[in-house]
């Protein structure tokens, strides 16, 4: 199973993050149902760290970047912009190498072959799926 770092918008007001948080939740959900194991930090830090703490904000930050360390290869959602922490983590995976799909919609032919050569994901399928 694939371990898929799911890189999305987060902040924003209370009505975007809200809908920031069920955009995640449905790439995770397509991700899941497509046979990969996804990892949105933005959907699991801030049940325990404060995003608008500064201070806990630079640690899930930094607990995030150890877990797309560990991944297999990174999603990019775009259809809502680019944050700056989601420019930070692209950042990121391109400097240690990992595999990046970006994606502009769900529910479309979202499909990618290769994350580190081992099987093909397609997220059309696994969104019709999801349904």
């Amino acid at each position: 199973m694939l371990r898929v770092f799911v890189c999305s918008p987060f902040s924003g007001s209370a009505s975007e993050r809200e809908q920031n948080v069920k955009t995640a939740v449905a790439v995770c959900q397509a991700l899941c149902a497509a046979g990969a194991a996804p990892f949105a930090p933005h959907l699991h830090y801030p049940a325990f760290l404060n995003d608008d703490d500064s201070d806990d904000r630079a640690l899930a930050f930094g607990c995030g970047m150890a877990w797309l360390d560990a991944a297999d290869g990174v999603v990019v959602f775009t259809g809502l912009g680019i944050t700056s922490g989601m420019e930070a983590e692209i950042s990121h995976a391109i400097r240690v190498g990992k595999p990046i799909a970006f994606l502009e919609r769900l529910g479309s032919a979202l499909r990618f072959k290769r994350f580190s050569g081992k099987e093909l994901l397609d997220l059309e399928e696994a969104w019709a799926r999801r349904k």
